[in-house]
């Protein structure tokens, strides 16, 4: 599939799917030795791509260079403490009640 040719039925398809899941391509040069864009950097829209830049020829495929900024989430805990209600004792539990 030619992502870089707009008159390739699949490219476009490609890209509205992308669209639906808010994600983009970041790759806009010739991956391929016959000048098309095969190879490609998916990623969702609200992720940081930086120094993205398209290497040496290898087999017919460009090496394709990038920084990824991964945000890192903090992940809150909270520790709940219960009771483990299939081991009370009915007959236990009504007597301290009754003391």
């Amino acid at each position: 599939m030619h992502v870089d040719q707009p008159e390739d039925v699949n490219a476009v398809r490609l890209e509205q799917l992308l669209q639906s899941f808010d994600c983009g391509l970041h790759v806009t040069e010739p991956t391929h030795d016959d000048g098309h864009t095969l190879d490609l950097v998916i990623t969702r829209h609200d992720t940081d791509i930086s120094d993205l830049r398209i290497g040496a020829m290898i087999s017919g495929h460009s090496f394709i260079f990038f920084t990824l900024c991964v945000k890192k989430y903090s992940v809150n805990t909270q520790t709940v403490s219960s009771r483990a209600w299939r081991r009370l004792s009915l007959d236990a539990f009504t007597a301290d009640l009754a003391t």
